[in-house]
């Protein structure tokens, strides 16, 4: 078809072709929460059984569930990381005509995702781990169990946030820097400065960066407003990030 704005030749669909392309993106956004599941189960049995094992004793002090909990941080973020790529790839596949369409649907895949894996987690400790394990087996109970599987996913997805947005830009910067020595010619201010910006700046989608942003400030404010009770300190590293 004729795009009536600009004028150019636009690639469309029928609405049967594009409900048949959602309907396959839904079903590998399925399959991966289920992926999602089984990960965290996988961690969950690991913690049980590992408890009291020899092999992750380390100076008198049981390690596994410290290595459960580095595990559940790895699920969180290196998931919450891929499936970003995965959602805008399938979107892109259903090849929606507007920007409106495109965001609402680049939007329900990434919560639906990134809630349930981030959150499925937190919600085992806080609703059934009590049941499988008589008070979580744990000094404080669950509460006490459940601030420090809150506290580290919170700080640590800070973290990442934080070194994506301001580590990783600051060196690719410094690196064009020293490949330039800072010398973008002498032929007019604005001319330098124009060629200073499209060298070091990092480049800034207006709408999935801006989704990203949102997206982790949404995911921020769902630790604080559904299991903030069990780590009060929560506001602090939110203030950092």
């Amino acid at each position: 078809m004729t795009d009536p704005v600009f004028g150019h030749v636009a690639l469309d669909f029928r609405s049967a072709e594009r409900r048949r392309r959602q309907f396959v993106s839904w079903v590998v956004v399925g399959a991966l929460l289920c992926l999602v599941v089984i990960v965290i189960v996988a961690i969950n049995v690991f913690r049980d059984t590992a408890e009291g094992d020899e092999r992750f004793e380390f100076a008198g002090t049981d390690t596994s569930p410290h290595v459960a909990l580095l595990l559940n941080i790895a699920q969180v973020q290196i998931l919450n990381a891929v499936f970003s790529h995965v959602a805008r790839a399938l979107t892109l596949y259903e090849n929606w005509r507007t920007d409106v369409q495109y965001t609402n649907a680049l939007i329900g895949k990434l919560f639906l995702f990134k809630f349930v894996n981030t959150f499925a987690s937190v919600a085992d400790v806080a609703f059934i781990k009590g049941f499988r394990k008589d008070n979580c087996g744990a000094r404080g109970g669950c509460l006490h169990a459940l601030g420090v599987q809150v506290g580290t996913l919170f700080v640590s997805g800070g973290a990442a946030a934080l070194v994506a947005q301001v580590v990783v830009p600051t060196l690719k910067q410094r690196r064009v820097r020293a490949k330039t020595s800072g010398d973008y010619g002498d032929d007019g201010a604005l001319r330098v400065a124009a060629r200073r910006q499209f060298a070091e700046l990092v480049e800034y989608d207006n709408v999935d960066d801006a989704i990203a942003d949102y997206m982790e400030i949404a995911i921020q404010f769902g630790f604080l407003a559904c299991f903030g009770a069990s780590f009060a300190a929560a506001g602090v590293p939110r203030r950092c990030f």
